[in-house]
């Protein structure tokens, strides 16, 4: 379970299919910077679980 900001709430999709929320394109300039912020806390975050989110994101080719 996410603690989505309330300004972003309903500009996000909480679709199944992606580790994180994705931001709507309807979204304005100062939830899109809310989002961002939200988004660096999450992956940087000590409660992250690094396995979980290397799909689709972070998929590094050696």
């Amino acid at each position: 379970m996410l603690a989505i900001p309330s300004e972003i709430k309903h500009v996000v999709n909480l679709n199944p299919e992606y580790p994180v929320p994705v931001l709507k394109p309807c979204a304005t300039d100062k939830q899109k910077i809310i989002y961002a912020d939200f988004i660096t806390e999450l992956l940087t975050g000590e409660g992250c679980d690094r396995g979980y989110m290397d799909e689709p994101f972070f998929k590094h080719k050696s």
